[in-house]
């Protein structure tokens, strides 16, 4: 019931004025531009970390736990509490992405070619 009154309510508000740099729900992001994908990703093996690794895009359980955070009452240093944490946690989540991504570039420049020069995938081995 509860979640019945507060889509009622939510029904109920008129829709916000779009801020600059949103993304129209018609283009199929749906999402505030503060939400999106800003995380970098290295292009080289021998790029170096960004100082600022941005953040990656709101997942629909990190989107449920802002929810409940904006709609449970509780003192504002409490609430934006929560969203530091959100913040953190997603910018730490970029920055691990930014590792594990470099890490598998570093590993593919490294790895030696096979006499006919073509590196093998499952998906191109001979006679597939």
């Amino acid at each position: 019931m509860c979640a019945q009154a507060l889509l009622a309510v939510a029904a109920a508000r008129p829709a916000p004025a779009p801020a600059p740099g949103d993304v129209p729900a018609a283009c199929g992001a749906g999402q505030p531009s503060a939400w999106r994908d800003t995380g970098k990703l290295p292009v080289t093996p021998g790029d170096r970390p960004p100082a600022d690794p941005g953040m990656v895009k709101v997942s629909v359980p990190e989107a449920r736990r802002l929810a409940r955070l904006a709609a449970a009452p509780m003192i504002r240093a409490a609430r934006e509490a929560g969203y530091a944490w959100s913040r953190w946690r997603r910018r730490h989540q970029a920055r691990a992405r930014w590792h594990h991504y470099h890490a598998r570039l570093k590993a593919a420049a490294q790895a030696p070619l096979p006499a006919d020069g073509i590196r093998r995938t499952p998906c191109n081995k001979p006679g597939l």
